[in-house]
């Protein structure tokens, strides 16, 4: 082997190494507080653990390891503590300036199976046509004529759906009641359609059964092409110490 003699950046020492390229010797490349060996020059400590300690001895800081001072770490506590008994915040929910109303009902049924048949009705209905512009774009919108908040009972309603392109759909923001008489006569004349069993079964919910638990798992097409599942990373690690290996290579086999 061969050795090349290297002087070392910060010491001014010469050292010997079989890599050229090495700047600083061996003790140079450990770290300050407990003497571990590092595998570049460019670090002094193994993390900000070390730091904090080593940062401790030479200031004498009354400082904790993890770098935050007693008085601060003491109001972070209180705080932690009154977050806890259930003590409310004034500017939250309700009382926030910024509130307006939970929406989470509306995101949770968008992704309902109703939702997305009533929706392809809709589109089907218009033949994929905005009804404002009358052009195929790319990316429809199904809006409500009666608001989805003013009339629970219409909202899978197809007579009370409309095609809109994404742009029309913006447009007409805060504006709905100028176009509601336009919409109820367009809907009045077009001829309903039903989707087909073909149709639905694109929106109907895909499950398979967990390699480890046997529990049903709802998945996409694309991962049914898999002949494992698992429900969590929980089920695919007891599934693994079963095995004994990679689950992976257990499924090449």
């Amino acid at each position: 082997m061969k050795f090349y003699v290297i002087t070392c950046k910060r010491c001014k020492r010469d050292f010997q190494s079989q890599e050229r390229r090495m700047k600083t010797c061996d003790e140079c490349r450990k770290c300050k507080y407990c003497g571990t060996q590092l595998s570049t020059s460019k670090l002094q400590f193994c993390d900000s653990s070390c730091f904090g300690k080593w940062n401790i001895q030479k200031n004498g800081l009354n400082i904790s390891f993890h770098g935050m001072s007693e008085n601060t770490k003491q109001k972070r506590n209180a705080k932690i503590s009154k977050s806890k008994t259930g003590v409310p915040r004034a500017d939250r929910g309700e009382l926030n300036a910024n509130w307006k109303g939970n929406k989470s009902e509306r995101h949770t049924a968008m992704e309902r199976l109703e939702y997305k048949i009533w929706r392809a009705t809709v589109f089907k209905r218009d033949d994929f046509t905005c009804i404002l512009c009358l052009e195929r774009a790319t990316k429809l919108e199904a809006h409500h004529i009666v608001g989805w908040a003013a009339a629970p009972d219409l909202r899978y309603d197809v007579s009370n759906g409309i095609t809109l392109c994404k742009l029309c759909h913006e447009k007409m923001t805060k504006r709905e009641h100028e176009f509601q008489d336009r919409f109820t006569a367009y809907v009045l004349q077009a001829i309903p359609v039903i989707l087909t069993d073909e149709e639905r079964k694109k929106f109907e919910p895909i499950y398979v059964v967990c390699s480890y638990c046997g529990k049903d798992k709802r998945t996409s097409a694309w991962h049914l092409k898999k002949r494992w599942h698992f429900c969590d990373r929980a089920c695919k690690q007891g599934y693994e110490k079963a095995i004994g290996g990679n689950w992976r290579m257990h499924a090449k086999s």
